[in-house]
């Protein structure tokens, strides 16, 4: 709990003197991470978004859709976000029920990408809440549901005005795709697309 509230203090600190995240306070460009982020060895991914002066607003991971999430409050969303009752055992119950249910690659990635309340949409409102200026993919080929998807939802970013980068790497296993060939295609995107 004292971890929390000393992460929450530097936030609200940080908010007031209107300093970004990243330690140069001088963000050339903001991500979002539609799927998952790059895990492999030492932290890389952040390094290197640190070094371009990338601001990072998370990826579709770390967003759950409470009642009270922003995205679900501005788009009226509450059919699709759960809330937390604890009169009767059948509301805590249900409760329970509607959060596993809404947790985020159960919520987003387990039907067709473009339905309502879906990849698409959670990923546009995301993209946009965050004011980030492009948007990457970054997934495992253990995932087929969004790999089988991941090409149509690009398209479908890009006609609604965010540059779309996709990662051919394995987010847990640089086998696939070494370090530096991802890094060296994500500068590429980022330079051609003069984001940096």
């Amino acid at each position: 709990t004292r971890l929390l509230e000393l992460l929450v203090n530097e936030g609200r600190e940080n908010v007031r003197l209107h300093q970004q995240g990243i330690y140069t306070s001088h963000e050339k460009s903001r991500g979002f991470f539609c799927y998952i982020d790059h895990y492999t060895h030492s932290l890389r991914l952040w390094q290197m978004l640190q070094e371009l002066n990338i601001g990072y607003s998370g990826n579709i991971l770390s967003h759950f859709w409470a009642d009270s999430n922003p995205p679900v409050i501005q788009n009226n969303w509450k059919e699709a976000a759960y809330s937390i009752k604890t009169n009767t055992l059948e509301d805590m119950l249900t409760s329970i029920a509607q959060i596993n249910s809404r947790m985020p690659m159960i919520k987003s990635i387990r039907g067709p990408y473009d339905s309502p309340y879906m990849w698409l949409q959670d990923t546009l409102a995301l993209a946009s809440m965050y004011k980030a200026d492009f948007i990457v993919y970054n997934g495992t080929p253990g995932c087929r549901n969004t790999w089988g998807m991941v090409k149509l939802l690009a398209q479908d970013t890009e006609k609604a005005g965010f540059p779309t980068h996709i990662m051919y790497a394995d987010a847990f296993d640089d086998r696939v795709q070494s370090w530096d060939a991802t890094r060296d295609r994500f500068e590429e995107f980022l330079r051609v697309r003069r984001l940096i």
